[in-house]
This record gives C-alpha cells, structure tokens and sequence, in this order.
C-alpha cells in the first residue's frame, strides 16, 4: 500500500524559503512557478516541510507542522507527480498503476492512475 508521496517539483532556489515559516499559499505558488527542480520528502520519515503524505484519505502537501497547515492536492496534481512513479496497468481495472489511454486499450478514452483503488484522472 502506498502511504506517502515523494513528489519531483518546481521550486526557485532564492524564491522559497523552504522553511516553517512559508505559507501553504506561498509556498503552492512558488513551486508551480518555479523553473528548478527539488525533491520533496516523504513526510513520514522526515519532519522537514513541505512535504507530501496521504492524510485522512486525501493527498496533501503539508507546509508547516506548527501550526498544521496542509493543502489539498487536486486529482490532475497527483496524477502528475505519480504517473511516471507507477508501472503501466495490464488491464483497465488494475490497481497501484497507470494507464495511458493513448498508449494502452482501444488507444482512446482517458489517461489515470489507480493508487490502492483510489482513481485519479489525468484530466478530471
């Protein structure tokens, strides 16, 4: 089962502070702006933020742990940050995998990501 979420993401090297102190909203800006890459950490087994993890059933990136802030990811977020992560599905109804609908079945219909029976859609 896949608990937690190391994501490859945009970040600017003197944009963010990648620290405790940066909102949630500061924080979602500038790494969906930002042209350089940095490796966020599975929350789980590190306390620095931001990081990612499954929390209640929902994919979140959590910026600061004091006070918690956490914000939601959006289907299209996490099928992006995971397609490249899963093996592709052997049929349409596999679970912990992908499938690209150009690449896979009749070639038509739409791409997603399955993650322990939970489907996310490329598109939503």
């Amino acid at each position: 089962m896949i608990k937690t979420l190391a994501l490859v993401i945009a970040a600017t090297t003197a944009g963010l502070a990648l620290t405790q102190t940066a909102t949630a909203a500061d924080t979602l800006e500038a790494v969906k702006t930002a042209p350089e890459v940095i490796t966020f950490t599975d929350c789980e087994d590190n306390e620095q933020t931001p990081c990612y993890t499954l929390d209640e059933g929902r994919w979140v990136i959590v910026t600061s742990y004091d006070p918690y802030e956490a914000t939601e990811m959006t289907d299209a977020e996490v099928y992006s940050a995971m397609v490249g992560r899963l093996p592709d599905c052997e049929y349409e109804d596999s679970s912990d995998c992908r499938w690209v609908a150009s690449e896979s079945g009749n070639g038509e219909g739409q791409s997603f990501i399955d993650i322990d029976g939970t489907v996310y859609y490329e598109n939503p």
